[in-house]
């Protein structure tokens, strides 16, 4: 059985993540995205990777934040992307409990997450993890 290790992402990691946003339909330039890679640590988010067995194999990134309708902060699960060549093998799983973990420790009393309207493999992978679909989303681009 594959292996799977989550640990926090580290500089020689980018040019995976590059490929996985663009897998994603983020295409991003390399200088970009190592500025927002910065960026993320400055503002306390935290952005995890997979390894399958070695190999890089996906991505989370957590974001906790305090809410008006909660004691509790909530954490955002702002993105999860497996690479193609490693979906079905529990990475996406052991990524998500991963930051489950991290927002119980940040005392979180919810996890949310977006997915387009168009990915239902992916809806059908939260809804067996025990996510369910409470909104319909919208977004005005500026």
């Amino acid at each position: 059985m594959a292996q799977t290790t989550i640990r926090e992402v580290g500089p020689s990691d980018a040019a995976f993540i590059g490929e996985l946003l663009n897998q994603l339909g983020y295409p991003v330039s390399e200088d970009e995205l190592h500025d927002r890679l910065r960026r993320l640590g400055a503002d306390g988010q935290q952005l995890i990777v997979a390894e399958l067995d070695g190999e890089l194999a996906g991505i989370a990134l957590t974001q906790i934040y305090p809410v008006l309708i909660s004691a509790a902060p909530t954490c955002r699960l702002a993105v999860i992307v497996v690479a193609e060549q490693a979906r079905r093998q529990g990475v996406g799983r052991e990524l998500l409990l991963a930051a489950e973990d991290e927002a119980r420790r940040a005392g979180c009393d919810r996890i949310v997450l977006e997915s387009g309207t168009w990915r239902d493999e992916a809806h059908d992978f939260y809804s067996t993890l025990g996510f369910e679909s409470i909104a319909l989303g919208f977004r005005k681009r500026l």
